[in-house]
Formats: C-alpha cells, structure tokens, sequence
C-alpha cells in the first residue's frame, strides 16, 4: 500500500515539474520583433529584479513609460519577444502610428475604403458618403437631422429640428484597426438646430473676422485660432495630431501638427509632418551642432533635424574663425573672404597672413623682417 502510494505522488511530482518546466518556455506568435504583426507572447519576465509569468499580446500604448495603459490606437507599440529563452518587452515609437497591437506600414489611403464629401467631422455642412461599415456592410448616404422624440426610425428623420431632442446623424471616414477607413456614425446634439443635414450657424459669415495668435504658418508656437472654416465658426488651438488625414484625432504627441492660420480673413487649416516629431501643438526645434576647435569640423547628418551653429558648408559646419580657401568662418555664420594688408581687422584668422597687430592686418613678410631686426638688436 505505501508502496503504492509512494509512487503516486512520484507521478504527480514528475508531472508538476514537467508542467512548470513547459511554463518556462518562452513562445511569441509572430516570431520576434516583429513591429507589423500583433503576436501573442508568454514567458517568465523579469520585472524590476523580479521574475514574473507573463502572458499576453503586442498592444498600442499611449505612452514610452513603462505606466503607459494600453489602447486601440497610438503613436507607439509595447512589443513582446524572446531572447535566450527569456521573455522581454520593449515600447517604440511607430513613424505611421499604431492600431490594434502593430505598427501601420504605411501612411493608409482616405479613399480606399471610404469617401466623404464634406471632408470629415464637419457638422456644419451636409455631406455625402460612401464606403462601408467598419462590420463589412456596405453604406451610401447623407448627413441628416433627426428628431428622437420621434416612434420610429422613419418619422425620426425631419428636414429640420431644434431642441434637447434634436440630433445630427454626421457620417465621415474613420481610421479603424483594420488600417482602412470606415464609415463611422456620431450624433452630434446642435446648439442652434438643425436643417437640411447640417447644424445651424448662429452668427453669419461676415460678421466673423479671423484672429490667429502666432500669426500664420508659425509651426514652433503654439497659437489660437478662430474664424470661418468650411462655411462654419471654428475656434482651436494648434495641435499635434495622429496622421495628415483630416480625420485624425488630436494627441499630446506625434509626427504630425495641425496648423490653423488666415488667410484673406479666411480660416485655413493645414496639417504637417513635424521632422523632428510634434509635441504640445507645436514642431519640435531642430537639435542644434555647435562645433569648436577641440570637435573640429562636424558632419551634418540630417539637415531636417539638425542645425549648424557656425558656418554651413557641403553638409558640413565648420566653427568661427575655421580658415579655408581664403575665407574665414565669421560671426555671422557665414564664409567671407579674408583681409589684404593695412585692412582693420580684430582676430588673425580675419587676415590672409593671418596676422592682425594693432587691430590692421600686416604682411608676414614685414611682421619677419621686425623679428630678424630685433634679433639683430638683441642678439
């Protein structure tokens, strides 16, 4: 009997420690880093000197940190993968954005899937649309007003409605995880009413002016803008935005910057790649090259993302004062050409013989034949 029973929990053993040898393995579905694949990971982890069994799936986050929540769509991915048998997690950043735990490939076409005539969320003009249901049923028709205090669906649909029952069906072009754009229903409650599949405008077109506080295309700051855009009043402040679509929503930080400006007292908006990336409604700056005698002269990588501060020259920045082919690199960051004799000059590198006494250029010849007299005196 004890015999027996012995080798029952030897079995059971055998089997647990077969079960927690398996749960060890580290598994990913897509194979590594794999950034355009959502792949479901498992593995042990170790998190802050801890090791933890992880399993889960590649998923868009809102943020680089660590605390960063997952959602449908962002700027960045936190991607699982195995190395040497270990489970490891990384968070980056995707040029073209990130839907449903993979990075977009490419920037998607508005009009693949889906078209709006009136180019968006716009609430004050009806527009007409095509496309299909992000489901897979297809779709055609109008922005519509709506009475909801209504029985049914038909008697619902009215030519024009005011007050806390009446409602805007406003269709337009939504990026949907698929990466396509899919026809996507808002209701949209009008403050003034609605008529004919459009919200109504409360004060008339000329009677708005158009204000900008950066005033105009000032990528760098942010400003406030308020005018007549699309036939209806728009106030806004410049923001950073998910994609150069006009669908794309606002964010605290992307690729991308949406623009407001005037133009003839008419509001203009106009969305940007940020190549230095968009952060709080403004370009980030490019990231500026300072060299000095001791880094000598400095290869520009990327003349979007960086500055020279000194002189530019054939992707290169060459600090004050670098001589070259009879020029000299100025203060005003440009190359000028260096100073004949009794020319007044302030630094030696001004002078073409590279001598400046008493604030004057002097040949080298006279500044030698000075030296041999005094060797001549003294010696």
């Amino acid at each position: 009997m004890r015999k027996n029973l012995f080798i029952i929990l030897f079995i059971v053993l055998i089997v647990n420690i077969l079960s927690l040898a398996y749960a060890l393995d580290c598994t990913d579905s897509d194979n590594g880093r794999n950034y355009n694949v959502k792949g479901t990971f498992s593995g042990m982890l170790n998190y802050s000197g801890t090791l933890i069994h992880l399993t889960n799936t590649d998923s868009c986050v809102t943020s680089l940190e660590a605390s960063g929540d997952n959602t449908d769509s962002s700027n960045y991915l936190g991607e699982g993968y195995c190395e040497n048998n270990e489970l490891k997690v990384e968070r980056i950043t995707c040029p073209n954005g990130c839907v449903n735990g993979a990075c977009v490939e490419n920037n998607p076409v508005q009009n693949v899937t889906c078209t709006d005539s009136d180019d968006g969320n716009k609430i004050y003009s009806k527009g007409t649309i095509s496309g299909t249901f992000y489901t897979g049923e297809s779709f055609e028709g109008t922005d519509l007003c709506r009475d909801i205090s209504a029985p049914n669906d038909a008697s619902q649909r009215v030519s024009s409605c005011s007050g806390e029952y009446c409602v805007l069906d406003e269709y337009f072009c939504k990026f949907m995880p698929d990466s396509q754009y899919h026809v996507y229903l808002q209701d949209v409650s009008c403050p003034n009413g609605c008529s004919d599949g459009a919200c109504i405008v409360d004060k008339p077109v000329q009677n708005i002016t158009c204000t900008d506080s950066d005033n105009g295309r000032n990528y760098n700051i942010k400003g406030t803008f308020s005018g007549m855009y699309n036939g209806a009043p728009l106030t806004n402040t410049d923001s950073c935005v998910t994609s150069l679509e006009a669908s794309g929503d606002n964010t605290d930080s992307s690729n991308y910057l949406g623009e407001g400006y005037c133009e003839n007292n008419e509001l203009k908006v106009e969305r940007i790649t940020c190549p230095n990336g968009c952060s709080n409604g403004v370009c980030l700056p490019k990231t500026e090259i300072k060299p000095n005698e001791s880094t000598g002269v400095i290869s520009i990588p990327n003349r979007d993302k960086y500055l020279c501060d000194g002189c530019e020259l054939n992707n290169k920045c060459y600090y004050s004062g670098y001589r070259l082919n009879g020029r000299y690199c100025s203060d005003t960051n440009n190359f000028t050409e260096q100073k004949g004799n009794n020319i007044a000059c302030e630094n030696n590198f001004e002078c073409s013989s590279n001598l400046c006494i008493d604030n004057q250029c002097v040949s080298s010849g006279l500044f030698a034949r000075i030296i041999r007299w005094f060797q001549r005196l003294f010696g």
